[in-house]
Order: structure tokens, then C-alpha cells, then sequence
């Protein structure tokens, strides 16, 4: 997501706050957590997140699931939440 959303610089904007870096210096922040498998690897949950929004304020949740909305429609964010409470099986 960080590579993919970057410019020709490689230069990318972080989804929550805007600070602009190289993607290689971004995380893959989810707007619902990487625990909940349903929806771990969705590309609709996963934007470029700075370290800072991401690690250290707890990917800024609420501003990620408002930019969702603004982004692929209203709703969008609370269809996410409920699809990470699917049961999620691993192929063996």
C-alpha cells in the first residue's frame, strides 16, 4: 500500500495527518487492527500511515474511518468493523 500509493519520488502522503515522507519510511496502518484476520489483508482497510499516527496514537482510528468515508462512501468504515467480526479460516 505504501509503494502503490507513493509518486514517481517514491514520496507519499500519511492517510491520517498528511505529513509527506518516502514509503520506505511509512508503515501499512489498518483502519480496524491486523488481529482480525477478515479483514487484515482487505485493501480497503490498509492505507500509508507515519510511524507517529500509526504506532504512537493508535492509528488516529476515528480520523482513518472519517477519511474512509470521505473517500469510498459514507459507511464504508462501519461495514469494515463489522466484516473483522467474521470467522476467519486459515487454509491448512
Amino acid at each position: 500500500m505504501r509503494l502503490v500509493n507513493s509518486d514517481e519520488q517514491g514520496l507519499v502522503k500519511c492517510y491520517t495527518c498528511e505529513a509527506v515522507k518516502h514509503w520506505t519510511e511509512m508503515d501499512n496502518g489498518h483502519f480496524v487492527s491486523r488481529r482480525h484476520p477478515s479483514t487484515r489483508w482487505r485493501t480497503d482497510n490498509c492505507r500509508p500511515q507515519c510511524t507517529s499516527c500509526n504506532r504512537h496514537h493508535s492509528g488516529r482510528q476515528w480520523l482513518f474511518g472519517q477519511r474512509l468515508d470521505e473517500e469510498l462512501g459514507a459507511g464504508h468504515a462501519a461495514r469494515i468493523h463489522e466484516l473483522s467480526k467474521q470467522p476467519w479460516k486459515y487454509d491448512e
